[in-house]
Parts: C-alpha cells; structure tokens; sequence
C-alpha cells in the first residue's frame, strides 16, 4: 500500500492506493499540502473496472482483455477523482488538448479518428507555441464565466500531457474529410458529442449543470480534415478567427525582383536583421500584404490565380503569414 498527495485542477488529493506504481503513474502532479479529499483503492474498486472493461468489450464485439491489476488500479483512481470533481465544477472529458501560445484547443471525436494524430500535426506546424496538455482525459474547470483545461495523468498511450491550467478557446468536433474546412456550430448541435465525451458522475442533475455552463461559455466548431499538415493550420485559423483580422506589411521591409525571385529586406526601421527570398507563391501573398488586407481576401485573391483546392490556398497563406510574424514583419 502506498499513500501520496497531487494536485490536479487546482485541488490537492491524497490518495491511498495498493500498488508503487500507481504513484509513479502520477508522479508529474505529486504535491505536498493539506488535502482538499482523499480517495481510498480497495481491491473490490479494482475488480470493478474488470468488470466495466470486460462488459465494454462485450457491448462491442471486442475480445475481453484481462488486464493487470495495476493498471486497473489507474482506472479506478481517476473515476473516484472524476466523481469528487463534480462537486468543484470540474467535468473530466475525453479528448485531446493543445496549446499554442498558452491558449488550448480542444478535439474530440469517437475512438479512432484521428485525435492525437492531428494535435500532432499541430505540434509540427506551430514547434516550440504549441505543447500537449492532455492527449486523452482532460480535466474542464467552469469557472469565472469560462472554462479552462487542466493537464491530468490519464493522458493516452503516449502519455502526452503538462502540468499546465489553460484557457478553453474552443472545442472542435473532429470528423475526417477529403479536404480541410473547419466551421463554428452552436451549442445545440454539439450538445450530443459534449455529452457523449463527459463523464458521467452518479449526480447526474449536477453532470447537466456543468454540461450547461460549457455550452454558454466557450465556442465549438466542426473540423473536416484529413491528414495532411495543412489541417492544422486550417484549424488554427478556424478557431481564432485569424482570417477575418486585418494586417499590412510593417514599415521598414522592402522587396525587389532578383533573378526571378522576390527578395525582402529589412532596412533600418525593422528589429529584423537580413533578407529572406521568397517563391512565387509567398511573393503574391508578400504583394497583398502592401496593403491593409485580411487573410481571406489574400486567399479570395490566390484562388482567382492558382488552380489549387482553397483549404491548400489558406494554409499557404496561414504559414507565409505566421513566418512574417515571427521576424516582425506584420502590422496587426
């Protein structure tokens, strides 16, 4: 038997569980400090989620896995917190979360789909902004008139997870697609997935009350994508509503024609240093950017030049753009 505190959501839990391991499972969010609850393993908690396991593969046509104890220990762990938790308005949900320069995004779908597999490629596209904060079973705190992302230790088979309390910029049901398009939906149609991917503590008049305050408090949307490295972008772009904000092209960066390529200098108005050479593509969207535009009018004007599907055309124009932020060259 092992007895250690985390904290998790903004609450410190002592628990007492029957296997070291379950610990180190958790060891990312050991803490010391008076406990807000304790919840205590017995054996009987574990030979419950055989059961549930078992009775889940079964409803589904699976073969019944007979799984560890200690693993199962894991389980019964977090369905104990997850019942606690209501009572904080705090809702334990299934999908995956990441964060791009600390604001977090929320994709969930049915098993299978393709969660982790695009927040990945968003961890490609946006580098060292974006990390993981939950790839698996997040935690939702309702509070303050909004919802913010808590990291937990039930995070996947990848264990991809932070330590990290985030605001909620939107939850995006993923479905896959041919081509990218991602769209905001209101509450009422998201209403089923949301309640489908929360866990359903035994207060189930209190599961709807969280339920409604996420739906009033943060936006949802529907990602149509494939799994092209575009869909992130299309997505990030989606979300924040990057399109509709006006930009220009800062003071203090030039352009010429050089041997077929369109070379931008920095002259001494910019903080940035160099030149950078630009294809033809970048150089049409460089072009736009001399004058006040949006990203959607740079793609409305692409479109009317290449023979290229629009979400192509958006996550050109999403990473010509993001490329010039990061040397100072936009004014927003």
């Amino acid at each position: 038997m092992t007895e250690f505190t985390i904290l998790l959501a903004q609450r410190r839990i002592h628990i007492t569980a029957l296997f070291e391991s379950t610990r180190n499972y958790c060891k990312e969010y050991l803490c010391d400090g008076e406990a807000d609850f304790s919840v205590v393993i017995s054996q009987e908690d574990i030979e419950f989620e055989r059961r549930k396991s078992a009775a889940e593969n079964e409803l589904e046509g699976l073969p019944v896995i007979q799984f560890a104890d200690r693993y199962l220990e894991t389980l019964a762990v977090y369905r104990k917190i997850a019942e606690k938790m209501a009572e904080y308005d705090t809702i334990l949900f299934h999908g995956s979360v990441i964060a791009v320069d600390d604001e977090a995004f929320l994709f969930t779908a049915t098993s299978g789909t393709g969660k982790s597999t695009h927040t990945r490629l968003w961890r490609e596209a946006f580098g060292d902004r974006a990390y993981m904060v939950n790839d698996d079973k997040p935690m939702l705190i309702l509070k303050d008139g909004r919802a913010w992302v808590c990291g937990t230790p039930w995070d996947g088979k990848h264990r991809l997870s932070t330590n990290v309390i985030v605001p909620l910029t939107g939850i995006c049901i993923l479905e896959r697609g041919e081509e990218n398009s991602v769209a905001p939906i209101c509450a009422q149609e998201a209403l089923p997935m949301i309640l489908q991917q929360s866990y359903r503590p035994k207060n189930l008049m209190k599961m709807l009350e969280m339920v409604e305050k996420l739906t009033v408090s943060t936006k949802f949307y529907r990602l149509k994508c494939n799994m092209d490295p575009e869909a992130a972008l299309v997505a990030y772009n989606g979300m924040t509503e990057k399109g509709t904000d006006t930009m220009k092209l800062k003071n203090g960066f030039v352009t010429r024609e050089m041997g077929g390529e369109q070379i931008m200098v920095a002259t001494g108005e910019a903080k940035f240093s160099g030149f950078t050479r630009a294809n033809a593509a970048a150089a049409f969207i460089i072009n736009c950017l001399k004058e006040e535009t949006t990203s959607e009018k740079i793609v409305d004007a692409m479109a009317a030049v290449y023979d290229a599907p629009r979400s192509v055309l958006e996550a050109d124009v999403a990473k010509i753009v993001d490329q010039l932020r990061s040397i100072g060259a936009i004014d927003e």
